[in-house]
């Protein structure tokens, strides 16, 4: 009862406590929300207070120009003030243009200064009357110009009525921001030759129908070379050319922005004509002409020059595509080559061929057994085969594509961009056997039959949408979301990645290679990738083939084991030079192997006897059990673990714990405290598989599958057996079909596909990305993966710095 009485009073003083720290709580929150509204009204005060402050001060400024244009209308201030103030609120011509914040411009300049407001307001009202104002100023942002620089200067009239007059002003496709740049230019840099050489240019680009992208650019030179008209001129010189005028609108003006964006330089204006007057260029459509002349704007204005006479070349060369699509294609690569860096760059031979090579993949290039033994002539005509019958699949599958492509069809462009529906490379039989020869005759056959179905599909489908066209804004929504998205590639070349490539032919060694380790010296050094470099690497060194040679009674044999460890341990060497410390990693990691099957060993018969003993002896072989591997191993177990007991007595996953009532932090082989998380480096916990029994049929015939390799793959399925996964070394000689279930799962979860993994080591190999990603950027499911292959964070990072280094880093 005592006890009860306790905790009734424990509990309610948990209790009160708890209610004491809600109402402080809530009391703060209270006090918090005051002071926000506190703040919130004190912020709209003071917004209040100074609109109120700015109505006042604008009220009281107006009702005095209010009294003084009273005064200016009664005549106070000269007869010539009110006639030119009644003069401008009774045009009804010009307070059509203007806005009402114009209209207080000029009233406020009248109440300050009535004399000179005057003279500017004649000016004003006789360039309101005249005949080319309605026709010159279209906008609001013009007459405010022209009102402006009148108020400034009203000397400036002459110079506005000889701009409002000219055949650029007056005409309908002018731009009205480049109009207003022309009012703001003669306004501003006064008159004299600047403006009059300024106004036939702009003259002549009305009058040759040039776009608002050659107006504006052209103004805008006029503006940074005032006082350079010969630069004018070029620009005049160069519109009036009788191979630009030939040319279509965009074109045309795209060309005249290059000139105008080079200040008028005269080689600009002399290298576009040439380009203009070529045959080739004048049968181009009018995108494409267009394009060539925009390409050339990618460069800078220095390189204008240089890219015109790269595009001349280009128009000249016999290799020029003669279809639209193909030469799209060429601007658009010489324009990223040149984005990229400079003019000099482009090498117009590699890019048209570039461009008119077809999507369709390329014939392969077949080995010849001449000068072979028989059992290599064999690999030779295994490996033409599977080219052939790739190359051919490959091209099935483009036609595949392209007749979903025509099905789902909306607009002409789906169809006219097609260009895979062409017919493929010749493979060169002479290599090929008498059977392979038949083979290869009725796949192209097969092929030829299949491409004229899709052509007549694609001409039913071509009149069918002739009348269709995409939306212009569409195109730009599909342009701007392939600009968004860029290049999102699924796999690398690990030829090209790793830069050890030029010393061994097998890219998958560069794999199993570490990455350079800097020594104290400043050299680099390299170790096997399969050998521990961390203690708590080498507690999970055991090794997964080891269940795969139990036998019919499930005991390991570790001494029938030591050739297939020593040949695992030097295969994981690559070709890099034999040094003592590398044969003393190797002789580390065999050793720390055998240890840990023979504690294996030593602990299936310690539970075998223990099974077999009585109760009062539990607790002695209890201890025996848990005693350290030094004190109870035989004497030749002992000697084949020199050196390695601490290997041996972690092989469990749980080193560094002692199996009494006194529980310690869990440590490494050298005694340091680690974390023991998987992805931080720790001991990788592997799947304990249960003892087989003599019933089992996998222990009566081993050749027989289980039911972990039977499951189907369903996705997301691991393992179910840690022994059917086997080492790295192993599984990377070995093809797709040789990998069990569980091998072939892990590695679809990494990307893999029977056709990557088995042409992993040619020079055309492309591996998953997921092969040259850190540890921390990859998927979960991709994580869980490198753990059930043996792989930790530590380790997986150090394997991959042999791609991450090279070009593609």
């Amino acid at each position: 009862m005592a006890v009860d009485a306790i905790d009734a009073q424990i509990q309610g003083l948990i209790s009160n406590a708890k209610l004491e720290s809600s109402q402080k709580a809530s009391e703060h929150d209270e006090a918090d929300h005051a002071a926000k509204r506190a703040r919130e009204k004190l912020e709209k005060k003071k917004t209040a207070l100074k609109g109120s402050l700015v109505d006042r001060e604008t009220f009281q400024r107006d009702k005095k120009v209010q009294a003084r244009l009273a005064q200016v209308i009664g005549g106070q201030h000269g007869q010539e003030a009110a006639d030119a103030l009644r003069g401008f609120e009774n045009n009804q011509k010009l307070q059509s243009k203007l806005t009402e914040a114009q209209r207080n411009q000029f009233r406020e300049a009248m109440a300050k200064n009535p004399r000179s407001a005057a003279k500017s307001g004649e000016a004003l009202n006789r360039l309101a009357q005249s005949e080319t104002f309605n026709k010159s100023v279209r906008t609001s942002q013009q007459a405010g110009v022209i009102q402006e620089a009148l108020i400034k200067n009203p000397a400036n009239e002459a110079n506005i009525g000889k701009m409002l007059g000219n055949r650029f002003m007056r005409s309908p496709k002018a731009d009205n921001q480049a109009r207003s740049s022309l009012l703001r230019f003669g306004t501003q840099k006064g008159a004299g030759v600047g403006l009059d050489r300024t106004l036939d240019m702009m003259g002549s680009l009305a009058k040759h129908d040039i776009g608002r992208g050659g107006q504006r650019a052209s103004m805008n030179m006029a503006h940074r070379r005032a006082g350079n008209p010969e630069s004018m001129e070029t620009v005049d010189r160069f519109v009036q050319n009788p191979a630009v005028n030939r040319m279509p609108m965009p074109a045309k003006t795209k060309a005249t922005e290059r000139v105008a964006n080079a200040g008028g330089c005269q080689d600009v204006g002399a290298g576009q004509p040439d380009v203009a007057s070529d045959p080739k260029f004048k049968a181009q459509t009018a995108q494409n002409k267009g394009r060539i002349f925009a390409t050339i704007g990618s460069g800078r204005p220095s390189e204008f020059r240089q890219l015109a006479d790269k595009n001349l070349v280009a128009l000249q060369s016999g290799q020029f595509p003669t279809r639209s699509a193909q030469v799209s294609r060429f601007l658009g690569q010489l324009s990223a080559t040149v984005s990229r860096g400079q003019a000099s760059d482009v090498d117009v031979d590699t890019l048209l061929k570039r461009a008119k090579r077809s999507p369709l993949p390329e014939a392969p290039q077949l080995t010849s057994e001449d000068g072979l033994s028989e059992e290599d002539a064999q690999l030779v005509r295994r490996d033409n085969r599977a080219k052939v019958i790739q190359f051919y699949t490959k091209i099935a599958r483009s036609y595949d594509g392209s007749e979903k492509q025509l099905k789902s069809a909306k607009y002409f462009e789906d169809i006219n961009r097609m260009a895979n529906l062409r017919e493929p490379e010749d493979v060169d039989m002479s290599m090929l056997s008498p059977s392979d020869q038949a083979l290869v005759r009725d796949r192209k056959t097969k092929l030829s039959e299949r491409l004229g179905e899709l052509r007549q599909v694609h001409r039913q489908r071509s009149r069918e949408l002739r009348t269709k066209r995409m939306p212009m804004s569409k195109r730009r929504a599909q342009a701007a979301a392939a600009r968004a998205k860029g290049a999102q590639p699924r796999y690398f070349n690990p030829h090209v990645s790793s830069p050890q490539v030029g010393r061994q032919t097998d890219p998958s060694q560069a794999f199993l290679r570490s990455a350079p380790d800097v020594g104290n010296d400043g050299a680099s050094t390299r170790s096997p990738m399969g050998l521990p470099s961390t203690p708590a690497q080498g507690q999970r060194v055991a090794p997964r083939s080891a269940p795969r040679a139990r036998g019919a009674s499930g005991a390991a044999a570790p001494g029938g084991n030591i050739q297939k460890q020593v040949s695992a341990a030097l295969a994981n060497l690559g070709q890099g030079p034999v040094t003592p410390d590398v044969a003393a990693a190797v002789a580390q990691s065999i050793a720390s192997q055998v240890a840990s099957q023979v504690a294996k060993q030593v602990a299936s018969e310690v539970t075998q006897q223990l099974l077999a003993s009585g109760a009062g002896e539990c607790s002695e072989g209890l201890m025996d059990a848990t005693a350290p591997s030094s004190s109870r191993q035989p004497m030749s177990a002992s000697r084949s673990a020199d050196g390695a007991g601490s290997t041996a007595r972690g092989a469990d996953g749980a080193q560094g714990r002692s199996t009494a009532t006194k529980t310690t932090v869990p440590t490494d082989g050298w005694g340091i405290p680690r974390n023991q998380a998987p992805e931080l480096g720790a001991t990788q916990r592997e799947i304990v598989k249960p003892a087989l029994s003599p019933n089992d049929s996998a222990a009566i015939n081993p050749e027989m599958p289980s039911e972990a390799e039977l499951a189907p793959y369903s996705g997301k399925l691991l393992v179910k057996d840690a022994s059917q996964v086997r080492p790295l070394p192993e599984m990377m000689t070995t093809l797709w079909k040789g990998l069990s279930r569980a091998e072939q799962a892990l590695r679809k979860n990494l990307g893999w596909s029977q056709q990557t993994w088995d042409t992993k080591v040619t020079p055309s190999s492309r591996w998953p990305t997921a092969m040259a990603t850190a540890f921390m950027s990859l998927s979960p499911l991709q994580r869980e993966s490198l753990k059930k292959l043996g792989f930790n964070a530590h380790d997986w990072d150090k394997r991959i710095q042999a791609f991450t280094m090279g070009k593609n880093a």
